[in-house]
């Protein structure tokens, strides 16, 4: 809508009878911007010196180009791109400050991505530690033990600013064999964990703790528990704490 389109004199209108008439502008346009796929991001507002402009012809282009020029300067366009990334994506939200979920452009919804799960909750306290990181989570379909490869990409500071990442899941993909119980104490050792610690969280022996560890070592063909545990971090071959079984 031009300014000459609007029922009330640019004199009344604050904005233009205090800053925009005194700086030389006589004429304006506003272009509400929505993205193809319905999310609205503002107002992008075109100012003149020339009272003739804009026409009747450009107003109409600048309608038709709105959506197009909207989906350019969507913010969530590069965020979409990278978990499009992620292979074989199985689905994806937008993680936001206060907890609440929006939908990711271009992946579903996953019913382990609700608003308030446990999964998200271990998806924003990675956000401190780097702008990537990936881990697995347990996932029981139709009772068939299966896990989930859960990806966090943190969101650049752009608007909008209440999100902060961006949480894929996908199938987990090859485990190294390991057993869900060795990628649980896998996230024990990515703490830091002592074997007296891991053997006290599972109600564990120490030895059978060290035995676990010493298959851990095996199939990963680590020589030592750190060399494990940073293997681990790197590849996300580990169920965070927060999402182990109850012992």
């Amino acid at each position: 809508m031009r300014l000459r389109d609007l029922q009330v004199p640019a004199e009344e209108i604050r904005s233009w009878a205090e800053y925009l008439m005194p700086a030389g502008f006589r004429e304006g346009i506003g272009v509400r911007l929505t993205t193809s796929d319905g999310r609205y991001l503002g107002i992008l507002s075109l100012y003149t010196e020339v009272p003739a402009h804009p026409t009747d012809a450009a107003r109409e282009i600048l309608a038709a180009l709105s959506t197009t020029m909207a989906d350019a300067l969507d913010p969530l366009r590069s965020i979409s791109a990278a978990a499009g990334l992620v292979d074989r994506a199985a689905g994806g939200v937008l993680l936001c400050r206060d907890g609440r979920t929006e939908a990711l452009p271009g992946l579903p919804d996953h019913p382990m991505l609700a608003g308030g799960s446990r999964l998200l909750d271990v998806a924003a306290r990675q956000l401190g530690e780097t702008a990537h990181s990936t881990f697995l989570c347990p996932f029981d379909a139709d009772g068939d033990h299966r896990h989930l490869r859960v990806t966090v990409l943190a969101c650049p500071a752009i608007p909008p600013a209440n999100v902060i990442a961006a949480v894929v899941v996908a199938p987990a993909g090859e485990l190294s064999r390991l057993t869900r119980r060795e990628l649980e104490v896998l996230g024990l050792l990515v703490e830091g964990c002592s074997n007296r610690r891991i053997a006290s969280a599972f109600r564990l022996t120490e030895r059978t703790a060290a035995t676990h560890l010493e298959h851990i070592l095996t199939k990963l063909h680590a020589p030592t528990r750190t060399l494990a545990a940073v293997y681990a971090l790197r590849r996300g071959l580990y169920i965070p704490r927060a999402l182990h079984r109850a012992v």
